[in-house]
């Protein structure tokens, strides 16, 4: 699909060229940059701060807060000349009893920024940018630019995939046969273990297995029949653990499915029954989310961290959870905290740079795609598809996509359960069809 925005080296281009006509000019200029993030703002408005300070520019750095509630009078305090250029922030922090004091100061005083010509940056987040419009409608109208600093699928809001799910059981190959395989040999151990109570435990756990590959290889209703099956023989007391095992395999096919409700009530219980299950608090916190329950999500994330606070992936995918929130200087944090516990994890420092990428970081993000790399010794489709997505080249990422499937070297099920690529691609256009 073609570019929606411009670059970051293009938009601070902009700003530089909006400054230089209102000098040429002899008039104000009233410039709002938009930011998803801190992170990406702060590097924003340093890049730019250089630039203008090289061209001979003074800048002058103003904060809004509760004491200092009036950005105009904030400027009128300082002097006033055809070289100065006024960074404002943090327009939320202006106080009141309603806490929109700044938006509506702005409004008050608008006619003083064009009386005094002043050249001022508004630094805003998306937040800010939309209640500066709501409550600020006069002061909004006098904007010479909007400058936007963020990919264009952060606009829209995140509903993770079931790929970002905890299982209690893994895959040792994406490959299908083997994946077949692996079911076989262990349906034939199911069929041979002896029908005794003493058994019990392996043959509930080796359906669950079961259950998982299924699931694994894409066939998520035969899934569902070998977790019931598993359920069905497990109502000793004793097998609370494999039921929990079990049940939260159901949960995870319900949230594939859309049903998130269902899904997050099913996971809720689960939490009430093993309240020390690390794997279905995180679960649950991503059922929350697709529900808008944000503060019930951070909540069950953070008691599955302080469950296993040393758990690498848990801290991945809280950051996962972060980026769906739209709270991406979290996201990052966490993201790193599980790179600096498992450097050497391709899976993580990809996280990073989707990460950079949803914050509108390109040169960070492909920086970050190259650790990425480096990390895998072979050509890998799956990461030649993330690569071209991170440099926004989405018509050949999705070309990629769609010769990986025709050409059956990656799993289609596996693509779209995919939470990176879901983050970097509208992949609304595909369908798996069993």
């Amino acid at each position: 699909m073609p570019r929606t925005r411009n670059t970051y080296s293009e938009n601070l281009a902009i700003l530089v060229e909006e400054i230089n006509l209102a000098a040429q000019w002899d008039r104000p200029s009233i410039l709002f940059t938009v930011h998803i993030s801190n992170l990406g703002r702060d590097k924003s408005r340093k890049a730019f701060e250089d630039q203008l300070r090289k061209q001979g520019y003074k800048v002058i750095l103003l904060d809004v807060d509760r004491d200092h509630s009036n950005p105009a009078l904030l400027i009128l305090q300082n002097p006033q000349d055809e070289q100065t250029v006024y960074f404002l922030s943090n327009l939320e922090w202006g106080g009141g009893e309603d806490g929109k004091e700044a938006y509506q100061a702005l409004n008050i005083y608008r006619e003083q920024f064009v009386e005094n010509k002043t050249k001022v940056v508004f630094w805003l987040t998306i937040h800010e940018a939309s209640n500066l419009a709501r409550h600020a409608p006069d002061f909004w109208a006098f904007r010479h630019r909007v400058i936007e600093f963020a990919s264009p699928r952060t606009h829209s809001s995140i509903l993770l995939p079931s790929g970002v799910l905890a299982w209690h059981a893994s895959a040792d190959s994406d490959q299908l046969a083997e994946l077949e395989a692996m079911i076989l040999s262990r349906e034939k151990i199911l069929a041979e273990l002896p029908d005794r109570p003493e058994s019990l435990f392996s043959r509930v756990e080796l359906i669950y297995n079961i259950g998982f590959l299924h699931w694994y290889s894409g066939d998520a209703a035969l899934a569902m029949k070998w977790f019931e099956n598993g359920l069905n023989s497990s109502q000793e007391a004793e097998l609370i653990n494999l039921r929990t095992m079990l049940l939260n395999g159901v949960a995870n096919l319900k949230y594939e499915s859309g049903d998130y409700p269902s899904a997050t009530e099913s996971y809720r219980e689960l939490c009430n029954l093993d309240p020390d299950n690390k794997l279905t608090w995180m679960n649950l916190a991503f059922g929350q989310c697709n529900l808008g329950k944000k503060l019930e999500a951070e909540s069950s994330a953070t008691k599955a961290l302080r469950i296993d606070p040393g758990n690498t992936d848990l801290w991945n995918k809280r950051g996962y959870l972060y980026l769906a929130l739209g709270k991406l200087d979290e996201a990052e944090k966490y993201f790193l905290k599980s790179i600096e516990t498992f450097p050497k994890n391709f899976h993580h420092q990809l996280s990073l740079a989707v990460c950079y990428h949803l914050i509108g970081l390109t040169e960070e993000a492909a920086q970050q795609f190259r650790k990425t790399r480096s990390l895998t010794s072979s050509k890998d489709v799956y990461l030649d598809i993330c690569e071209q997505a991170i440099l926004e080249n989405d018509e050949t990422a999705i070309q990629l996509f769609k010769n990986a499937i025709e050409e059956k070297t990656l799993s289609p099920v596996k693509l779209l359960r995919d939470p990176n690529l879901s983050i970097l691609l509208d992949l609304t256009q595909f369908v798996v069809v069993d």
